[in-house]
């Protein structure tokens, strides 16, 4: 009976550890996808929050630098334009070659769609700080 029962067990041990096996490396993929997602995620949050503050950083530098020395006579479209324009250039300045490179590698865009995300943080910077500025009658502090 003991002879069944060992022989039973190493056939079932036989026919196990290749299931066992298999199990172990789909949950080992499992693992390594979702240590990869999460690596990407933190990637694209690190370059996010490098973008809000540097977009803070060159729109108080460009109203301290470049507001003063607009062209009165220019309507306040073609200045704001113009004010922009330096931001975004500035923007482009502190993150570099390898920070662009790297943004657009990790966000996967091209060069047109990182330029609207840049230029979509400057705008939101902007209102940021008109708005902490110039605060809303009323509205409570």
């Amino acid at each position: 009976m003991k002879d069944q029962l060992s022989s039973l067990g190493v056939s079932a041990l036989q026919i196990l550890a290749p299931v066992f096996l298999a199990l172990l490396g789909v949950l080992a993929a499992k693992i390594h996808s979702l240590i990869a997602a999460k690596v990407k995620n933190e990637k694209v949050k690190g370059i996010l929050d490098r973008l809000d503050d540097a977009a803070l950083t060159v729109v108080q530098s460009v109203e301290q630098s470049v507001i003063p020395k607009l062209d009165p006579t220019k309507t306040a479209a073609e200045n704001g334009a113009v004010a922009k324009a330096a931001a975004i250039a500035e923007l482009k300045t502190h993150l570099g070659e390898k920070g662009i490179a790297e943004a657009k590698q990790v966000l996967g865009v091209g060069d047109s769609a990182l330029e609207q995300i840049i230029s979509s943080y400057i705008e939101s910077k902007v209102h940021e700080v008109s708005s902490a500025a110039n605060p809303t009658p009323g509205a409570a502090k």
